[in-house]
């Protein structure tokens, strides 16, 4: 079956604020990614289009709009984050908006476009190995011996990639005994977590992204208050979490690794 998207777009009226473009689709398992289309926000699927019940008196398939009860509040909470960016100044902005250009040529256009994709920061095992130590070397200068390092991953359930997680997890304990490599949605949990700091003997670990940026998973899911943050979570096994709040581009060894692959599109 064909995959159906439509797109929802809620308008800023005369607010002068970014016009928020919600997908809607058949599977609730679908994810989506922050793309631009027709000057709108796309962001992510927030209801399903579902067809499961027959009209009597037609005898075809009802279509019905069912809301994601987790994605309204994600949509939600990123429109509220969009206004806010409106208040502050370009110097205290941390987001960048990049305009596509499109690869489809129009009927009296011959010349032909192509678009070449680099490799991702964890591309291979060598590449992986840098980013190990790269990660090492920058972890905090207060850091003690018996403290552990964690790091959160973004993860995913559903996708291969997810193998190079357990891939990296495994350089940073062959590096150091006490740094641990967790996901949001991948198999590396935060229960793996708990167990390896219990086992390492661990008291205190500082929680630090593995993600570009420290987003709303570091901020809520890593550093919050709520019961179910990777620090609460951590405190209630008497382990103390000390987050940090940088993303992984703040690193050099990382951002060297990006260069490179960037450096050999050009080659």
């Amino acid at each position: 079956m064909k995959k159906h998207w439509t797109f929802c777009y809620f308008g800023s009226g005369g607010l002068d604020l970014p016009v928020m473009g919600q997908a809607i689709t058949r599977y609730r398992e679908q994810g989506g990614g922050l793309t631009v289309i027709d000057g709108s926000l796309i962001t992510i699927p927030f209801a399903t289009r579902e067809q499961n019940e027959i009209d009597p008196i037609t005898g075809g398939l009802l279509t019905k709009l069912m809301p994601i009860a987790d994605r309204v509040k994600k949509l939600a909470s990123m429109s509220i984050h969009w206004a806010r960016l409106k208040g502050k100044s370009n110097s205290e902005k941390n987001v960048a908006i990049v305009k596509e250009t499109s690869l489809f040529l129009s009927a009296n256009e011959t010349e032909s476009v192509s678009a070449v994709v680099g490799k991702p920061l964890l591309f291979d095992f060598e590449d992986t190995g840098r980013v190990a130590r790269a990660l090492l070397d920058d972890a905090p200068e207060q850091r003690e011996e018996s403290d552990a390092l964690v790091f959160m991953g973004h993860g995913s359930a559903h996708h291969p990639s997810d193998f190079f997680y357990e891939a990296l997890a495994a350089f940073l304990i062959d590096l150091d005994k006490r740094a641990f490599l967790g996901t949001v949605e991948g198999e590396l949990s935060i229960e793996d977590i708990v167990r390896q700091c219990k086992e390492a003997g661990c008291e205190k670990a500082w929680l630090i992204p593995f993600m570009a940026a420290a987003g709303d998973h570091a901020v809520n899911d890593m550093a919050g208050d709520d019961e179910d943050s990777w620090k609460s979570i951590l405190g209630r096994e008497g382990i103390e979490g000390v987050p940090i709040l940088r993303g992984i581009l703040d690193c050099a060894g990382i951002r060297d690794v990006w260069l490179d692959h960037l450096a050999e599109i050009g080659e």
